[in-house]
């Protein structure tokens, strides 16, 4: 039952990757060369302790592995219950961005809110371009099964 998922994400470990790149380099040119804020420090949540800026940077990295590979899930669930998957994916990707990006600003200063929008506007166009063409042509689309 499984495999089908499994497949897609293999299938998907470069993009990510490449995306998951392209997330520490904007996380870096931001943060390290810019000097822009970074969000507060989840393990000091009673205090003003930001990130540090090349933990952040590493972060930015994982995080971005990490949640792209959950979004390919959510492709292949999507097109396993609907025709429309991706433009479905890509409508609810961009209610995403969105949603999140005004919720960014609670994460510390409005800097670091807006270094946060940029770094998901650098992760999220992409890979909403990206994965569900990567993951057709890979041959994963749940035509197949994803039994």
């Amino acid at each position: 039952m499984l495999q089908g998922y499994i497949q897609a994400i293999k299938s998907s470990i470069p993009i990510n990757s490449l995306i998951g790149l392209g997330a520490s380099i904007g996380a870096a040119v931001l943060t390290l060369g810019l000097g822009m804020d970074t969000p507060w420090a989840p393990w000091d949540p009673l205090s003003e302790t930001f990130y540090p800026p090349q933990l952040f940077t590493i972060a930015s990295f994982v995080a971005t592995i990490c949640f792209l590979s959950m979004a390919v899930i959510v492709l292949k669930v999507l097109e396993k219950i609907t025709n429309s998957a991706t433009k479905l994916w890509r409508i609810t990707g961009i209610i995403f961005l969105t949603v999140y990006g005004l919720i960014s600003f609670g994460a510390g200063t409005f800097e670091a809110g807006i270094m946060l929008n940029l770094l998901h506007v650098i992760v999220g166009i992409p890979a909403l371009i990206l994965i569900p063409s990567v993951l057709d042509s890979q041959g994963t689309k749940t035509n197949q099964q994803l039994s």
